[in-house]
This record gives C-alpha cells, structure tokens and sequence, in this order.
C-alpha cells in the first residue's frame, strides 16, 4: 500500500512499532506516533484518538470459522453457544466494536478442503 503511492521511506522515518501486547492507538492517543493503522476493533474505545476510514483498497478482511462434529458429548452446550453467537445481543456486541455479524450454518455436510 504505502510502496504503491509513493510514501514507504517518508514513513519508513517516522515509523513507531508498538511493544508485544501494545497497539497503534495507544501510541498516537500518547502522542508518540502521528498516525496509526491497525484493525477498528482495537482502536474503539481508546481515548485520545479519532477513526478515519480507510478507503476499500486499503481494507482487509480477516474472516474466522469454527466447527463442532455431532459425536460429542458436550452437544448442549455447543448448541447454547452457537444460539449466543447468532442473537441479537452478541450481533450487537459485535458492531460496538467494528466487527462484522456472525454468520451460523448448522447442518453443512461440505468436505474439509484441508488438513486443520
């Protein structure tokens, strides 16, 4: 992205890495970096700082699967979790956040296209 519009070592010279568990937001809300980038969900709630949003080319989506079989003893439970996932209040939880609904398809009999 910054290669394509020309601005890798005018940012190269400023860049700022956050510490393991630290994130871009707190470095700007600090005052330690101008601007950061980093996925919307960790930068809400972080005072000090303000969204902007990013054009489509520049966004990525990050997508994440779960699966359960049917032999298992714990089949309750599996089912109370996918009913959760897929409320109102979980899909609402999510959007406070940035992220996407939760998409639940029960039943799929599709083959494992790999090895997990």
């Amino acid at each position: 992205m910054l290669r394509k519009y020309g601005l890798s070592e005018a940012v190269a010279r400023k860049r700022v890495i956050p510490e393991p568990g630290g994130s871009a937001a707190t470095l700007v809300a600090s005052g330690a970096a101008e601007l950061g980038i980093q996925q919307i969900s960790e930068m809400i709630g972080v005072p000090g700082v303000t969204i902007l949003e990013l054009p489509e080319e520049f966004k990525r989506q990050a997508a994440y699967d779960a699966i359960a079989v049917d032999r298992r003893p714990q089949g309750s439970q599996i089912a109370a979790l996918l009913e959760f996932l897929g409320s109102q209040q979980f899909q609402g939880a999510l959007a406070r956040f940035g992220l996407q609904p939760v998409q639940i398809a029960l039943g799929s009999r599709r083959r494992p296209r790999g090895i997990v």
